[in-house]
């Protein structure tokens, strides 16, 4: 039975929650007083049930929303501008200001009963969320929530031993995730034991509620590398790998979710402690688990965009220089799985944006230093899927640049020594969205890995070829002078090294069609009809053609003399032309380069050579035209 006192505050704490509802009724509550006489009740009273009233009204005031005006200097005069500021900081200022922080720590040193417990860890959550999300305002400068030296940490962390309750521990692993999110605290909070039982709580609780907080707040601490150490010395893998089997197996999508940021967390990074992490959790089944996950969310129609991006993610770290995790995932299929991600993924879709840029940079990672990942990715359409990305990518501009960059990574890797990938990304138009990548970017980091995949593609003798006609020269000149870093601008002078150089211009003849018919412009600048064109190789000269003017031409082949072992690959050239590049294209062109000069035949272009022509889809490289 309560004693008069007791049951005096007691009716006022009733009061309290029964009608101070209102921002405005709050407002006057607190100027009255009112939030300092709830943390004495708090901190003083011996009555569960008043402390436990208390800290409910205390929890409601910092969940209140709205804001008030507050008047701030704007001169040395009295002139000053109204500004907002959030009624639930204002009362945490004053629960804080007030002694808050010690009554409610206070309570949950001596306290036994579970509903105090319940309540008092509701305010602190509370508390801490309202101090995380406005300790940046001025008012917070010179205030810290817990004092130092106190054994705050170490009193939350105990509530977990301590209470049998599910609130609490969810209540708790909530706030510990918010109070790690201050770096500063992350060292202080895993000292306090806060590693260890949160680890526990995900093996040993069944509530979807404690496991997600519990991982939420894992993932904010395993940032720290001693926090790792302490992950790792409590078997974390092992047991976060276990809640993603169970998760899987319930299709529990929000354990899912923050169980791989954990994993992903947890292997951020290189270097050899790094290696060490990856190979735990793939000893742990990782691997097998994540990518069945990865399967499970990315459903056509229903994607489970948070779970897929984490386990995306997830296998990300987990498959970063490391070479056995890569030749793992790919006997799993992780390729196809990928690959079908970014398929069924739409760029134009924001929330999309952070699963593709992970897909692709799981891509990446799977096919560096991997011929047999790399041949995959071929079989799975992966080089076609790039090239979509990108285009679409291109379109968005900024808005979409991880996505790019990790598309273009993805890219150079999928198409780096594989002739089949190279041929199947230019086939797809893929060099022609390169090109236009250097001139529509001035990111750094994304022109490096435009020039390094043009500098994959390079090595196949077609198709730089094809780079230069798609005017690759000028944008990568472009992309030399507009980047900022050493690294780029020597992947730039790699690139330029392997394109084939332009012949030096030394007069020039023009060609073109006009009603059907086709005329030369002669050196003289007068045009007239051409009945016959002989293709002289002139060193040091070139000529331009249109491509609409060589599909018009009908003579034989006159003559085409070549060289016996000039070294050239002739299962790849049409016989008998081994020293003539030609690119077909939809539009329109100039066509122009030339011949290597050594020689001095003359050709005269014909239906024969036309079609060969055609069918390789080279770019013609000539010199000189004698109109006869």
């Amino acid at each position: 039975m309560l004693d008069p006192v007791d049951e005096t505050f007691f009716e006022f704490v009733e009061a309290c929650l029964n009608h101070v509802q209102t921002p405005v009724l709050q407002r006057k509550f607190a100027a009255l007083g009112g939030i300092d006489l709830l943390v004495r009740l708090c901190a003083m009273s011996m009555n569960d049930d008043v402390i436990v009233k208390a800290c409910r009204a205390i929890a409601m005031l910092l969940r209140v929303e709205g804001s008030i005006p507050d008047t701030v200097p704007h001169s040395p005069s009295t002139i000053a501008t109204a500004s907002s500021k959030p009624l639930a900081v204002v009362n945490a200022l004053k629960i804080r200001a007030a002694g808050g922080v010690a009554a409610l720590l206070a309570q949950m040193r001596r306290s036994r009963n579970e509903l105090v417990l319940q309540e008092c860890s509701s305010a602190m959550k509370h508390l801490i969320k309202v101090y995380e999300a406005s300790k940046e305002l001025p008012d917070w400068s010179d205030a810290r929530l817990f004092r130092e030296g106190d054994d705050a940490f170490s009193v939350l962390v105990s509530l977990f031993r301590r209470s049998r309750s599910i609130f609490v521990h969810a209540e708790m692993a909530e706030a510990i995730h918010y109070i790690a999110l201050n770096d500063e605290c992350k060292p202080a909070l895993g000292s306090a034991g806060a590693i260890c039982v949160l680890t526990q709580q995900v093996q040993e609780s069944s509530e979807a509620a404690v496991q997600i907080w519990s991982c939420n707040a894992l993932c904010v601490l395993v940032m720290s590398e001693e926090n790792r150490r302490r992950f790792t010395q409590e078997e974390g893998a092992t047991a976060i790998v276990s809640i993603l089997s169970q998760a899987l197996a319930s299709s529990s999508f929000g354990v899912m979710s923050s169980a791989a940021h954990v994993l992903s967390n947890y292997m951020a990074g290189e270097g050899k402690e790094i290696h060490d992490y990856q190979v735990r959790v793939g000893q742990a089944g990782g691997c097998e688990v994540l990518l069945r996950c990865c399967e499970r969310a990315a459903v056509v129609g229903k994607i489970e965009e948070e779970a897929l991006e984490q386990c995306c993610g997830a296998l990300c770290s987990l498959s970063f220089e490391n070479d056995g995790h890569r030749v793992k995932l790919g006997d799993l299929g992780a390729c196809e799985t990928f690959a079908r991600i970014c398929q069924i993924c739409d760029v134009s879709v924001v929330s999309h944006h952070r699963i593709l840029e992970q897909a692709c940079a799981g891509i990446g990672n799977f096919c560096k230093r991997n011929r047999m990942n790399r041949m995959r990715m071929g079989g799975c359409m992966g080089p076609e899927t790039l090239v979509s990305v990108l285009t679409r990518t291109l379109v968005l501009g900024q808005e979409a640049d991880a996505v790019a960059l990790q598309a273009l990574r993805a890219v150079s890797n999928v198409v780096m020594r594989n002739e089949e990938n190279q041929e199947r990304f230019a086939d797809a138009g893929g060099c022609r969205q390169l090109v236009q990548y250097c001139f529509a970017t001035r990111h750094d980091g994304i022109l490096r890995w435009v020039l390094v995949a043009l500098g994959a593609l390079a090595q196949h003798e077609l198709i730089r070829y094809k780079l230069v006609n798609e005017g690759a020269m000028a944008a990568v000149s472009g992309a030399e002078r507009s980047c900022s870093t050493a690294e780029t601008k020597e992947a730039a002078k790699r690139v330029v090294a392997l394109l084939p150089p332009p012949a030096p211009v030394r007069g020039s003849i023009i060609l073109k069609d006009e009603d059907e018919e086709v005329f030369v412009q002669c050196r003289d600048g007068c045009w007239v009809k051409g009945n016959k064109v002989v293709i002289k190789n002139a060193a040091d000269c070139f000529t331009s053609l249109s491509s609409r003017f060589v599909q018009s031409l009908h003579f034989e082949i006159n003559d085409l003399n070549h060289s016996e072992g000039d070294g050239t690959d002739r299962r790849r050239s049409p016989a008998g032309l081994h020293r003539i590049r030609l690119k077909v294209r939809d539009r329109e062109i100039s066509i122009d380069a030339a011949l290597d000069g050594k020689h001095a035949e003359d050709i005269v272009i014909g239906p024969a050579l036309l079609a060969k022509l055609k069918i390789f889809g080279f770019e013609h490289m000539v010199n000189e035209l004698v109109v006869l």
